[in-house]
């Protein structure tokens, strides 16, 4: 059997998580307190009530991941005596075996550690600060371009796979839900073969004037998908973390993406 030490194998940044006012996120975070890998695994006591984001994954040595817990129910619901979330970790020698589907049945109990985090409601508001001198980190994510581009720099689609790093911000499911609502949006509005044909083809024998074929719907389809993006920003899962989505497009560079920003204020 793999020896265990005695210390703990990661920080748990609070003993509780609390729900601020109407808010139902709640924020923790795991930090590695060893030299090796540690695998990492959030279990709500009920997951019909609660959802951990990330609900595992390996941490690196000296490295944070914040967790993210949604609150299925009315913050009103949940039951502060009883609800709890289970941390349970363990060091790995390979990271990649932390992603089979039996690692954790695999080890045995002695070498897993475990940490209780309870449950705290409370009346006031998270804050937010106001000044516009203080201090705003952000992380941006760019999502690249991998269809049929426009001579203005616009795509009728853009990368779908989920990037890595959004992980501690978001879920898989989440991200691919919110892409294919831009993407859709994008080919349903893009002209057609023959319209960009016709557009392309004649472009030197009309001084361009062809171009205005497609131009019509190639701006519908960037309205549409503009208006999706909004969409999104209102939707709690990414309102609730200052998640904020947009289009992006520099048409000299024949050149746009998809930027989501992760603010932490």
């Amino acid at each position: 059997m793999r020896s265990l030490t005695l210390e703990p194998l990661l920080l748990v940044s609070t003993e509780s998580v609390e729900f601020c006012g109407s808010s139902s996120v709640a924020l923790f975070t795991l930090t590695s307190n060893c030299e090796y890998p540690v695998a990492f695994q959030v279990l709500p006591s009920d997951d019909s009530r609660y959802r951990a984001q990330p609900d595992q994954g390996v941490l690196q040595p000296a490295t944070s991941v914040a967790i993210h817990i949604d609150a299925l129910v009315k913050t009103s619901e949940l039951d502060t005596t009883a609800d709890l979330l289970r941390v349970f970790c363990t060091w790995v020698e390979t990271p990649s075996d932390a992603a089979a589907p039996a690692f954790w049945t695999s080890i045995a109990p002695a070498e897993i550690q475990s940490h209780s985090l309870g449950v705290v409601v409370s009346e006031h508001k998270p804050y937010v600060p106001m000044s516009s001198n203080s201090t705003v980190s952000k992380m941006v994510c760019k999502l690249p371009a991998v269809g049929d581009t426009w001579i203005n720099g616009l795509s009728n689609e853009y990368d779908a796979r989920f990037p890595p790093d959004l992980a501690p911000f978001m879920s898989e499911e989440d991200f691919t839900s919110a892409m294919k609502l831009v993407n859709e949006a994008l080919i349903d509005h893009w002209p057609c073969v023959p319209c960009m044909s016709v557009g392309y083809g004649c472009c030197i024998c009309t001084g361009g004037l062809s171009l205005y074929c497609a131009w019509g719907q190639i701006k519908e389809a960037e309205d549409a998908a503009v208006r999706q993006l909004g969409r999104l920003n209102r939707r709690p899962c990414f309102a609730t973390r200052n998640i904020s989505w947009s289009l992006r497009r520099v048409w000299y560079r024949h050149a746009s993406w998809v930027e989501i920003t992760m603010q932490a204020s």
